[in-house]
């Protein structure tokens, strides 16, 4: 590795630390403010045709399929009081949206409006067998390099979320997916909704 490659690493490094430590300090105040938020920002208004439902969005569901640009989604209504988010619903919307594209998590792409209500817009998994149900097939075999590379990119995920101060209450093969990305099986952590934040404490 060249003098200028050394440097240009490290600078990547620092940066991903130091955006790792601002999310987790954002999340450690999102805990410590008992009021939700206020308002949601909407990705994806009524008339956005980027996103498109599979049916009728009929009152009194609590999700529905779709599609966005293309792409499988699924739609989970986000529960208001009185106008506004719910505290839980309100943190679980902010650790989306912080660590979605940094780790190894239920894709979350945004806030969708539709039929006068909110809903979270994320990857459609459904078709995404569980770690659980993938070992259970026989006729699946998995190299050993494949299964190590699988477990170190669980550990890496799980280390991320503690580092930025989220623990998941349940870790299990029924609550990660794997998905197929190019050659190689990526497993996607599900139900973060089950995560809390945890304040740090020192000395």
């Amino acid at each position: 590795m060249s003098l200028k490659e050394s440097v240009e690493e490290k600078a990547e490094q620092r940066a991903a630390v130091e955006a790792m430590l601002e999310i987790s300090r954002e999340l450690r105040a999102e805990k410590t403010n008992h009021s939700p938020v206020s308002f949601l920002t909407i990705d994806f208004d009524e008339g956005d045709e980027s996103l498109q439902s599979s049916g009728d969005v009929a009152a009194g569901v609590d999700s529905f399929s779709g599609t966005l640009n293309g792409r499988g989604v699924i739609c989970y209504h986000i529960e208001l009081v009185a106008g506004k988010p719910t505290k839980k619903a309100s943190r679980h919307l902010k650790i989306y949206e912080k660590i979605t594209d940094r780790t190894s998590v239920h894709p979350f792409y945004g806030i969708a409006k539709r039929a006068n209500r909110y809903w979270m817009v994320m990857q459609d998994l459904s078709g995404s067998p569980t770690i659980a149900k993938f070992l259970s097939d026989e006729t699946v075999e998995l190299t050993y390099h494949e299964r190590v590379k699988i477990a170190y990119e669980i550990s890496k995920t799980i280390a991320y979320l503690h580092s930025v101060g989220i623990v998941v209450k349940t870790i299990s093969d029924d609550n990660f997916v794997l998905v197929r990305v190019g050659d190689h099986l990526q497993p996607v952590l599900l139900n973060l909704y089950r995560a809390r934040l945890v304040s740090r404490r020192y000395g």
